[in-house]
């Protein structure tokens, strides 16, 4: 079976800059999420309907986990100095 990859190398860098605030990442985290059935529905729900900073926080780290299941090999998402990046296995902070 071959694995589904909706992220490539072209799309390396910056997927949503943490200067617009956590709001904004959790927003955009929500968006790429909903569509990958009932867990990313259920994690988009979580970043942005939850009354609990520890579940959004806990969604936030789901949501970049299921987003890596459909990289391109040797990318991933990640946060650094609160950006949410796409970035490749010569990356570090």
């Amino acid at each position: 079976m071959t694995r589904r990859v909706d992220f490539f190398r072209t799309g390396l860098g910056c997927i949503a800059d943490g200067s617009y605030g956590q709001a904004h990442i959790r927003e955009r985290l929500a968006e790429m999420v909903q569509g990958y059935g009932r867990k990313g529905k259920q994690v988009a729900a979580d970043l942005m309907c939850s009354d609990s900073p520890e579940t959004q926080d806990n969604a936030e780290s789901e949501a970049i986990d299921l987003l890596n299941n459909y990289t391109e090999d040797g990318i991933y998402f990640t946060m650094s100095n609160g950006d949410l990046l796409l970035v490749d296995e010569s990356f570090s902070e």
